[in-house]
């Protein structure tokens, strides 16, 4: 059974996971948690960071950036009005789990 730890319920925790899983797998360096962080201070349209991370028999699987913005009435998940950086999973099954939690 998969468990989702989110960044704003548990910070500690999911900064662990999220680099335990960068240290495993590849992935590239938009996924560094100095490169999120400097792409959350400068967008001035984030009303929040629902940002999570996907844990299986106590390892981290898959990582997931989720800024939501407000552009005049819509809200939705972007960055500077654009796209982000994709969730990354070990594997399709925790992939889409991951998606539908993002739904």
């Amino acid at each position: 059974m998969i468990e989702f730890i989110s960044k704003k319920d548990n910070s500690s925790d999911f900064q662990d996971a999220w680099q335990e899983y960068l240290d495993g797998n590849m992935a590239s360096y938009k996924y560094l948690p100095v490169y999120v962080e400097y792409m959350l201070f400068y967008a001035v349209n984030i009303i929040s960071d629902e940002s999570f991370v996907a844990i299986e028999n106590g390892r981290c699987v898959g990582i997931c950036f989720l800024p939501i913005e407000k552009h005049g009435d819509i809200v939705c998940i972007s960055l500077a009005g654009g796209y982000t950086i994709a969730p990354l999973a070990i594997n399709e099954r925790v992939e889409k789990e991951m998606f539908a939690k993002i739904d």
